[in-house]
């Protein structure tokens, strides 16, 4: 009889397997309190799978973030974009009154991106990994906001890894790696408009809205010119 194997389970297992490919299956079985035969049982069963297969049942989604600073401690999320993959773009930004307000500011549009987060299995970013998914948990441990992801909750694709493993490229940007590929639609900020937008003037918030909705839209059409050439890894948000 086959033991039963809990989705967040294999998300470590896999985790295990991938990023640490030295690990021998007695290890992991003592690290997750499972046998050596169920380890090595399981671990050949997801193998078998094809590399991708497994995505093509999941609720895809790309997504994306303006923010103040570089640092959720001293900056706030400006807008966010999230785009289900073949769906429409869902795009919410702070008003003037928030960001100008303390007490106000990312609190609102930081509670929308958790119910839409509800609605993802597998994110897709650039360099989320380092900026994107950190700030925005950061910001809502700060805030003491319910319903964010908890590990393995959501499964995450950096597409930034991707390139940055099979291109060979001057850069390593996103703009870099979409005008390389025949890819249009990267757009440009300026300080000017930078600034403007951290006060929340709306002239200003239209130019932020018009960036961070090509860039998921231009992510989404990165993602398809990888996807024959990567293995996307089952890590957890």
């Amino acid at each position: 009889m086959s033991e039963r194997w809990g989705p967040m389970e294999e998300v470590e297992l896999i985790e295990y397997l991938e990023a640490s490919p030295k690990l021998q299956y007695h290890t992991i079985a003592r690290l997750m309190g499972r046998t050596t035969d169920s380890i090595r049982n399981k671990a050949f069963a997801l193998r078998l799978l094809d590399r991708n297969e497994w995505v093509t049942t999941e609720r895809v989604a790309f997504f994306d973030i303006e923010t103040t600073d570089l640092k959720a401690n001293r900056g706030r999320m400006i807008s966010y974009a999230i785009k289900p993959l073949g769906g429409k773009v869902k795009y919410e930004e702070w008003t003037r009154r928030e960001a100008i307000d303390r007490k106000l500011q990312d609190k609102r549009i930081m509670e929308l991106l958790i119910n839409d987060l509800q609605e993802v299995d597998l994110l897709v970013t650039y360099y989320g990994t380092n900026f994107d998914n950190k700030f925005v948990r950061t910001r809502a441990m700060i805030m003491e906001l319910p319903g964010f992801p908890e590990f393995g909750t959501i499964k995450h694709f950096d597409l930034f890894y991707a390139v940055k493993g099979n291109l060979s490229l001057t850069r390593k940007s996103l703009g870099v790696a979409t005008q390389t590929l025949g890819i249009e639609g990267k757009t440009p900020l300026n300080i000017e408009v930078w600034n403007d937008a951290l006060l929340g003037y709306p002239d200003a918030m239209k130019h932020i809205k018009e960036h961070n909705i090509e860039d998921v839209k231009i992510l989404e059409e990165l993602y398809h010119k990888m996807l024959p050439h990567v293995k996307i890894i089952r890590r957890t948000m």
